[in-house]
């Protein structure tokens, strides 16, 4: 997305412009959230002759007339200026009057706004309170005016073209095309088949799907309003950049903006989670994870506030329950309105079960639900009413809140051993014979290493806390030194622990209290370390899988790695020892993976660290495919190393082209 912010600011700082431009993207690809959080922010930072430029945003969907599009742009400029009246009413300037000016002159005095109303009718020059020459329009919405596209697009190109103001159209040209095509869509048909009947092009024999095709073919050439559309479009729009998503990129950027620290660690710890739900809906639609993310923000900060003893477990997939019915409702999912049927987890499990037990090969809808979003526990996972309700109505039923959390929590605390129970939640609703079983069971277990290492920092503050009471016989520093050695002994038997920042943003630990920070600088070391070490793990198991599991490979590849690099923990040797012993068909699989991952992602992210391993592989197999005769498994060969050329071709060029500016379109 850099090189659409450059092309921008080369345009407005550019003199004597005569022309707009255009964003064009998908609906809900995050355009809107790209003009506000980046876009906005970069144009505002330009100052031209010593002034700083203003934006002016205007959504025009459901606008009627030109004059609410004029009100807009005058309400907008209006609120957004600071002492706007005083200047209204004090103002002895003279100078121009814009186009734009004149267009907003007609409403603004029919507005009943204390001080503007009186100003009109004085003698006060209102023609610079409309000059909007220091300032870029955002026209967002363009394709969802209940005006004639065409209209907007000739009242826009009024002001730009004399007044050389600066105006960003942010639209979905896909979206303009069908809705130019469909104006009136009853009557053109009828007409259509009329002209198409008398011209016999319709046969008695001619089949239904025939007869659309020919009926849409007819409206086209009678009603084709793309040829204005393109011609007003010509002569308005200098420069059309289209936008692609950088999915990762804007979802960093939407978790950032939530002031719940505790919160904002939590996603960014499951980032790959959210991007992987996201990936799933099929939807990319940025509005919806938005809206997602904002509901899950307020069941976080109630379950961390009144029941903190819900583990980050259950967090994290009431995160993925709450993201996937959001996807599935606001995108109108086929079958949707099933997910509302459900009253409970019991009830949505035993419908999943009684499904397969009935033997029928129609997969059910709550079937495709869990395998699409809960892939890996599809059968064993939990059903969140009071999350549906939230999603589908809006409501934050509290009754149903409560009774699933607490129904959560008991099944919790029943399979918790004493000694974690004791850890994790303290002794204050202890009896004096637990409280001393529950330390007899917990210390030991702690000293000998047989604890998780994550639990260490919480468990030298609970027995540094009952050391202070009296009621443990050790000092606090050999404690100190006794659960170091046992965390020390622990993290080598145990796994990287995913939930490690939102586990530790409970506590405030005091700068100068050394024995705590001291516990926790080690335990967050010691994560770090186990992360790698999964990472490793995990993709040279992956990379085993080529030669073992195809199948398998394919599957954990885009469902752990696809925006990960993976290659740099194996080498061009390895990888094209194992590619080559591949089935022809395998290979053709491994081939459009690449590719597709590739061309996903886009450039902002890590992956180029899997390039060298990548190139290299390239290099073998140029090696192999020399003095041989060409075979089809070649054929794939050497389609792998005609596309690694080119990816490593463009990282060169695009290297080269750093800071260039783009072209226009």
């Amino acid at each position: 997305m850099k090189y659409i912010v450059d092309s921008i600011l080369n345009y407005v700082k550019q003199e004597n412009t005569n022309y707009a431009i255009l964003l064009n993207g998908k609906w809900g690809s995050g355009k809107t959230f790209f003009w506000e959080n980046e876009l906005r922010k970069e144009i505002e930072s330009v100052e031209i002759d010593g002034k700083k430029l203003k934006t002016i945003y205007v959504s025009l969907y459901g606008v009627n007339s030109l004059d609410e599009v004029s009100k807009k742009i005058f309400m907008e400029s209006f609120t957004r200026a600071n002492g706007l009246i005083q200047k209204v009413s004090e103002s002895k300037w003279g100078g121009r009057i814009t186009e734009l000016g004149k267009m907003a002159v007609g409403f603004v005095k029919s507005l009943e706004v204390p001080g503007v109303t009186q100003a009109l009718e004085t003698e006060v020059n209102f023609e610079n309170l409309l000059d909007f020459t220091d300032s870029v329009l955002c026209f967002d919405d363009l394709e969802r005016a209940n005006i004639d596209i065409t209209d907007i697009m000739g009242y826009i190109n009024n002001f730009v073209e004399h007044d050389g103001v600066k105006a960003i159209i942010i639209s979905n040209e896909d979206e303009i095309t069908k809705k130019l095509i469909n104006q009136n869509i009853e009557l053109r048909t009828l007409v259509s088949t009329y002209v198409l009947e008398k011209e016999n092009a319709i046969q008695k024999d001619s089949q239904g799907n025939e007869i659309k095709e020919l009926i849409s073919t007819k409206i086209l050439s009678l009603f084709d309003k793309t040829d204005e559309y393109s011609r007003i479009k010509e002569k308005l729009i200098g420069k059309t950049l289209t936008y692609e998503p950088d999915y990762k990129y804007i979802v960093e950027n939407i978790i950032k903006q939530f002031t719940n620290e505790r919160l904002k660690a939590f996603l960014e710890e499951n980032l790959d989670t959210i991007l992987n739900t996201f990936l799933r809906s099929d939807t990319n639609n940025i509005r919806i994870l938005k809206q997602g993310l904002d509901d899950y923000a307020l069941i976080y900060s109630r379950i961390i506030d009144e029941h903190k003893e819900v583990e980050s477990e259950v967090l994290l997939q009431m995160l993925v329950f709450t993201l996937a019915v959001s996807f599935e409702i606001k995108s109108r999912a086929e079958d949707y309105e099933e997910l509302g049927k459900i009253s409970s987890s019991d009830d949505f499990m035993a419908v999943v079960f009684s499904a397969k037990l009935s033997g029928k090969k129609e997969i059910t809808y709550f079937e495709r639900f869990a395998t699409k979003y809960f892939p890996k526990i599809s059968y064993n996972f939990t059903y969140y009413k009071f999350i549906e309700i939230l999603v589908h109505k809006g409501i934050f039923d509290e009754d149903v809140f409560e009774h699933e959390i607490k129904a959560l929590i008991n099944k919790q605390t029943d399979t918790t051993p004493v000694w974690e129970r004791f850890i994790r939640k303290g002794y204050w609703e202890l009896s004096d014979d637990e409280f001393d079983k529950a330390v007899q069971e917990t210390y030991p277990k702690l000293v000998e290493g047989k604890v998780l290492y994550v639990l260490y920092f919480k468990a030298f503050l609970l027995f540094r806390d009952i050391i202070e009471k009296g009621l443990f016989k050790k000092s606090t520093s050999e404690v100190k030194a006794e659960l170091l050695a046992g965390m020390e002994k622990s993290w080598h038997q145990s796994s990287y622990y995913g939930g490690l920042e939102g586990f530790l943003g409970g506590y405030r630990i005091s700068p100068e209290d050394q024995d705590a920070n001291e516990f926790k600088d080690k335990l967050i070391s010691i994560n770090n370390a186990k992360k790698e070490e999964k990472k490793a793990i995990i993709a040279k198991e992956l990379i085993s899988y080529l030669e073992t599991d195809y199948n398998k490979f394919e599957y954990e590849f885009k469902e752990h790695f696809f925006y990960r690099p993976v290659f740099v923990f194996s080498s061009g040797e390895e990888l094209f020892s194992k590619i080559v012993s591949l089935k022809n068909v395998e290979t053709v699989r491994f081939s459009r993976l690449l590719q597709e991952r590739y061309e996903v992602v886009g450039e902002y992210n890590d992956l180029s660290l899997d390039y060298e391993v990548l190139y290299d592989l390239k290099d073998r197999i140029h090696s192999y495919l020399e003095g041989q005769d060409m075979t089809l498994k070649l054929s794939y060969l050497a389609e792998i190393e005609r596309w690694i050329y080119e990816l490593q071709e463009k990282n060169i060029s695009q290297v080269d082209e750093a800071g260039k500016e783009i072209p226009e379109c």
